[in-house]
């Protein structure tokens, strides 16, 4: 079947399957130039780090994460202030499960840490560290995606609170 292309206001004669492989052309090349906007607008928190740990880009959902826009090259694991383990003891950036990726050379899926924003508010995260590698197979970096799930520590823990104060009544009014 023959379907007409458009090419600067004039149209040429192509076959059906010469127009779908001009389509996924344009499809992956749309892709690669317009990959970084992509990432950009994703509503979850997207980083990347070299080999060393440095950040080397990072889009608008993890600055609101933060609470900052850390420095490219100069921020080392990650962009917020500090971080701590699930039970609130500190722990080391250089401890942290990116870290632990970049050492590894494999995912590390779906840790919980708290981490504190520039303005000192504390959040529940999971962490979800991926080796990133070249075109020949080579490491060269981490990409990490935070999903925010302090509303979701907050439930749970406003659930513990009642269910405790049930209790509580129960046994008093027994």
């Amino acid at each position: 079947q023959i379907v007409n292309l458009k090419i600067y206001h004039h149209y040429m004669p192509i076959s059906l399957e010469e127009k779908r492989n001009n389509d996924l052309r344009l499809s992956a090349n749309f892709l690669k130039t317009d990959y970084k906007s992509l990432v950009d607008e994703l509503p979850a928190a997207v980083y990347t780090c070299d080999m060393n740990g440095y950040l080397t880009s990072y889009n608008k959902a993890a600055t609101i994460l933060w609470g900052q826009h850390p420095t490219i090259g100069g921020a080392l694991w990650s962009g917020s202030l500090k971080l701590y383990n699930p039970s609130g003891l500190p722990l080391l950036h250089s401890e942290s499960p990116i870290s632990k990726c970049l050492k590894l050379r494999k995912p590390i899926d779906g840790s919980e840490v708290v981490i504190e924003r520039a303005d000192g508010r504390r959040l529940n995260v999971l962490v979800h560290p991926k080796p990133l590698y070249d075109d020949s197979g080579e490491m060269i970096g981490a990409m990490n995606v935070l999903v925010d799930i302090t509303h979701v520590k907050k439930d749970q823990a406003e659930i513990f609170e009642n269910q405790r104060y049930y209790k509580m009544v129960e046994e008093v009014e027994n």
